[in-house]
């Protein structure tokens, strides 16, 4: 798991409207300006029924997070689709560096 001060907190997300996406395989990323680099990822129980599947994935993509340097300041936002808990480490870890690459590039060109 990240440390508290990495993570989200229900205050984070009120007024924040995304406007930079990822649209991925396994899942999606938003991009969001905030003061500080957090992250966060929503699983809605309609996309993956069992908490016990919800949580795993949580923790998937919040190790391969922690274990890549990001050098923005920048706060993401992933949203898994159904079936990313069936995909290989591998392929999540490859596909979470090119999020970061895109949604880094993106801003770059505004």
């Amino acid at each position: 798991m990240l440390p508290k001060l990495k993570r989200f907190k229900e205050e984070d997300f009120i007024g924040t409207r995304p406007k930079v996406f990822f649209r991925g395989t396994v899942f999606d990323c938003a991009k969001i300006l905030l003061p500080s680099q957090k992250f966060a990822c929503v699983i809605a129980k309609k996309t993956i029924k069992r908490a016990v599947d919800r949580n795993r994935i949580k923790r998937r993509i919040f190790n391969t997070i922690r274990n890549i340097s990001i050098d923005s300041t920048d706060s993401f936002i992933f949203y898994p689709k159904k079936g990313s808990q069936e995909v290989p480490q591998k392929i999540l870890n490859e596909e979470i560096n090119q999020a970061f690459a895109t949604l880094h590039s993106l801003e770059d060109r505004r």
